[in-house]
């Protein structure tokens, strides 16, 4: 605690509240290798990735290999390119592939990889000759892998004719195989639809193939396509994203492993999965949706027959409870794949009710497992309103939660009294990553536009234009979204889509609270004398923004009272007036003005709250989770006991004691 009494170069006197002197404005002041792995190190594994793993063409071939380069011709069969069979072309450190069209001189069509634009990118092609290209890898053991795609692809090189690119699961035959998601390309726009990774189950000898076929040839048939194979569970793991990628499935029978699910509470309010399907023009679904009692269950806002990879950006998620099962809810349920440390977040216009002619109020809660509701709020019917109060729920400490393997996280809508149970809400969940070292943690999001994207408001109308966060941890605050996993990168303002990285600080690594001091000098007798009867006391703090950051001095100040240490019994609000800065220093101080001997015992309550704007434009208010308190008598009684204080301080501070000594014994 800083003691001692400082002399401000501004005051603003204040009004009385509260039966004392209390601020309605603040002051503030400014200090302020080429070879393969083997078969044991393969069993160990559990990344692999095709760019970073494509160190040479002798490490592709063989049926013994992980990664394996395809072409298929008018028989049908995909063949492996042996290795130097003369379609290899330009084995450097930027460029390596094999052609599908090797004939003569004419050499197009590439399968492996290329530099484009400073980053290397997979690239799976189909020739000018009309032969498909493919990416396989073979797996070493059995278990659910999970497939993604780099930022923003798969997308072609240049547009003309049409490519489908697909994902296929090849069983250990060769000849048995299921298609699990299948993508038209025309130009060069990046394809909606991958942007989450894909859960697919396999066997020891599987293989997963990533495709690019034509009926036809075309000049520049190259597309960019780096696929990454994981055992291990994604970090992020989106509503929209997992269940528009179920209902899209060729083969329903395949569904993946889903993270997400449908639950309805039972008689006995228990949870039960639905799992009920929609069908293509199903008019007992009528959204994309597991369901149960004909019409409610929960899934995305389009029908199935108009779920296509191109309006994926367009899509939320929708949650409907059966208004006339009473007391009994439907449920979006998260089961977690393993233990950590998950933020909870949903889009920055969510959540709201889906029409404004829908009546009667719905309960949205948080909740995991059994445990009491997290996160409860009441969206009114006659209103497409997004409700803040779920939200800025979401946003707090109570949208993280610690999760073992197994455990469940539902967000539950009961519409008991409405003429229709739905919400439209987009949860996403991302696993946080502590690095203790730093003193920070971060979480991975598999795509970015859930909170910084361009969405339509369903409240407005409008596009939403403010960048959002997930929740940070207890004791943390956003400190920006970044490129890369080192978080030394600010991601760019006009990124809007595909893999970013949340930093979070410490709060008291922002806020740092200096102590409370007394004003020396202001009020005099008439005789010029110090008038101990009144006094002025000061909560000081500095500001450290994280790097990059801007200080937003409209979004800063605090939160202060008399009655409690209680943050919610901290009912009077007042923001920083002004700032200056010196020396790269930030200094904001909340002064109470012409407190009176009367309430020199009578601590304040005081909890302050500053704004900023991270270096990739994202606006953050964070707040001290500690409540500070002090009274005059107390600073006063620090200074007397300080060995820093100067003998003007003590001499005041006597004084001041002094004068609550004298009242006393009257």
């Amino acid at each position: 605690m800083r003691l001692g009494l400082r002399k401000l170069s501004v005051a603003v006197a204040v009004a009385a509240a509260l039966g004392m002197a209390v601020p309605m404005v603040a002051t503030t002041t400014a200090n302020a290798v080429d070879t393969p792995a083997s078969a044991a190190d393969t069993q160990e594994q559990t990344t692999w990735n095709w760019v970073n793993d494509f160190t040479s063409f002798g490490a592709a071939a063989g049926d013994n290999a992980t990664w394996h380069a395809q072409w298929r011709g008018g028989s049908g069969v995909w063949t492996d390119f042996e290795v130097n069979n003369g379609k290899a072309e330009a084995s450097d450190d930027a460029y390596r592939y094999w052609y599908v069209n090797g004939a003569g001189a004419t050499k197009d069509g590439p399968v492996g990889f290329e530099t484009v634009g400073a980053v290397k990118r997979g690239v799976i092609s189909v020739g000018s000759n009309g032969v498909d290209g493919a990416v396989t890898w073979k797996a070493p053991k059995a278990g659910t892998v999970w497939v993604s795609l780099g930022d923003g692809e798969p997308y072609r090189a240049a547009a003309g004719g049409s490519i489908t690119f697909g994902l296929q699961l090849v069983k250990s035959n060769k000849t048995d195989f299921y298609t699990l998601k299948m993508s038209t390309l025309t130009d060069t726009t990046p394809v909606a639809g991958w942007n989450s990774p894909i859960p697919v189950t396999v066997e020891k000898g599987d293989y997963l193939r990533l495709l690019s076929e034509t009926s036809n040839g075309i000049a520049d048939g190259r597309v960019y396509a780096s696929p990454t194979v994981t055992y291990d569970a994604p970090d992020s793991y989106s509503f929209v994203d997992e269940l528009s990628q179920t209902f899209l499935e060729e083969v329903a029978s395949r569904t993946p492993n889903n993270t997400w699910s449908v639950e309805q509470q039972t008689g006995d309010d228990s949870w039960e999965k639905v799992t009920q399907r929609g069908t293509a023009g199903s008019q007992t679904a009528p959204n994309a949706a597991y369901y149960y009692n004909t019409w409610y269950g929960s899934g995305i806002n389009v029908r199935v027959a108009s779920l296509t990879a191109s309006n994926r950006n367009a899509l939320t998620g929708i949650l409907n409870d059966d208004v006339a099962t009473t007391g009994k809810g439907a449920a979006l349920v998260w089961t977690a794949p393993k233990a950590g440390k998950v933020t909870i977040g949903v889009r920055n216009d969510e959540p709201y009710r889906q029409s404004a002619s829908h009546t009667g109020p719905v309960v949205l809660t948080l909740q995991k497992g059994d445990d009491s509701a997290l996160c409860t709020a009441t969206l009114a019917g006659g209103s497409t309103a997004r409700s803040d109060e779920f939200a800025n729920c979401l946003q707090s400490s109570k949208g993280v939660i610690d999760v073992q393997a197994g455990d469940k996280v539902r967000i539950i809508a009961n519409a008991d009294g409405a003429n229709h149970g739905d919400v439209i809400i987009s949860p996403i969940v991302s696993y946080l990553t502590e690095d203790t070292n730093a003193g920070t943690y971060s979480a991975k999001v598999a795509n970015v536009t859930d909170y910084r994207g361009d969405k339509v408001s369903g409240s407005t109308g409008t596009t939403a234009a403010s960048f959002t966060a997930p929740a940070a941890p207890a004791g943390y605050t956003f400190a920006g979204w970044y490129a890369d996993s080192e978080l030394t990168t600010p991601l760019d303002s006009a990124k809007k889509s595909g893999v970013a990285y949340a930093k979070f600080v410490k709060t008291e690594d922002v806020i740092k609270f200096q102590g409370g001091s007394l004003r020396v000098g202001k009020y005099t007798t008439s005789d010029g004398t110090d008038d101990y009867s009144k006094t002025d006391l000061r909560f000081g703090y500095h500001v450290d923004v994280p790097d990059g950051a801007t200080f937003d001095k409209a979004t800063s100040g605090w939160r202060y009272g008399t009655a409690s240490v209680d943050l919610s019994a901290l009912n009077y609000r007042t923001k920083v007036a002004a700032t200056k800065e010196e020396n790269g220093k930030l200094a904001v101080n909340l002064i109470f003005t012409g407190i009176t001997s009367a309430n020199y015992a009578r601590n304040l309550y005081v909890a302050a709250f500053m704004g900023y704007t991270t270096a990739d434009g994202t606006p953050v208010v964070a707040s001290e989770t500690e409540v500070r308190s002090s009274s005059v008598q107390s600073v006063a009684t620090a200074i007397q006991s300080s060995s820093s204080a100067s003998a003007e301080e003590k001499a005041y501070a006597a004084g001041i004691l002094q004068q609550i000594s004298s009242e006393s014994a009257n």
